[in-house]
C-alpha cells in the first residue's frame, strides 16, 4: 500500500548550486519525508548535479528516484517524464533552483483535502541576485473556485491566473489524470 501523500517532481539541469537547498527542503518537510515521493530527472546534465542527486537517492532509497536522462529536451520534457512516476493522490513541481518552506506542503495538502480540490497554489518569495527577498503575493485572502461540468472547468483554466512559477501549486493527481491535463 502506497502512504505517500505527495510526490514531487524536480527537473533538473545543470544546477549542483542549488540542489543541496531544494532537495533539503524537502527532505525535511513537516509531514516527513516518508510521505513524500521525490521523482528527479536529470535533463542530461553536465556539470554535477546527476552525482548529487545520485548520492541522495543512495540515502534515501525508498523515497527518491532518479530519472537520468541520456539527451537534454528541456525542463517542460523531463517533467511530463516524471509525471509518468507519479503514485501519490497529490503531485507538485518544484524548480532545482527553488525550495519549498518546512511546513508548505503540509498546508498545501490540508487545504486540498478540507476543500476537495484539484490545485492548491500559496505565495512565493523571489530572491533577486543577492538583494533583499521581495515577497510576491498571489491573493490576500483564500479564493476558492467551484466548477461543476467539463465546459465550466474549459472556461476556468483559459481564465485561471496562475501566479507562474511551477512550485506553489499542488495538483490532484487523478483529476490530472482523467483530464489529460
Amino acid at each position: 500500500m502506497n502512504d505517500k501523500w505527495i510526490s514531487v517532481v524536480i527537473p533538473v539541469f545543470n544546477a549542483d548550486d542549488y540542489l543541496q537547498e531544494c532537495l533539503d527542503s524537502i527532505i525535511h518537510q513537516t509531514i516527513g519525508l516518508k510521505k513524500i515521493q521525490v521523482i528527479i530527472v536529470d535533463d542530461a546534465s553536465t556539470d554535477k548535479s546527476l552525482q548529487r542527486i545520485m548520492e541522495y537517492e543512495q540515502q534515501y532509497p525508498e523515497d527518491i528516484l532518479v530519472v537520468p536522462l541520456k539527451k537534454n529536451n528541456g525542463q517542460a520534457n523531463a517533467r511530463n517524464i516524471g509525471m509518468e512516476y507519479i503514485s501519490a493522490p497529490y503531485f507538485a513541481f518544484l524548480d532545482a533552483d527553488d525550495w519549498m518552506e518546512p511546513d508548505g506542503y503540509e498546508k498545501l495538502i490540508r487545504m486540498a483535502i478540507r476543500y476537495q480540490c484539484d490545485i492548491v497554489q500559496c505565495s512565493s518569495i523571489s530572491h533577486l541576485g543577492k538583494a533583499r527577498p521581495m515577497f510576491q503575493k498571489t491573493v490576500s485572502e483564500p479564493v476558492f473556485y467551484k466548477v461543476h461540468n467539463i465546459e465550466e472547468r474549459r472556461r476556468f483554466i483559459r481564465w485561471w491566473n496562475s501566479p507562474g512559477t511551477s512550485g506553489v501549486s499542488i495538483y490532484r493527481t487523478e483529476w490530472i489524470k482523467e483530464n489529460n491535463i
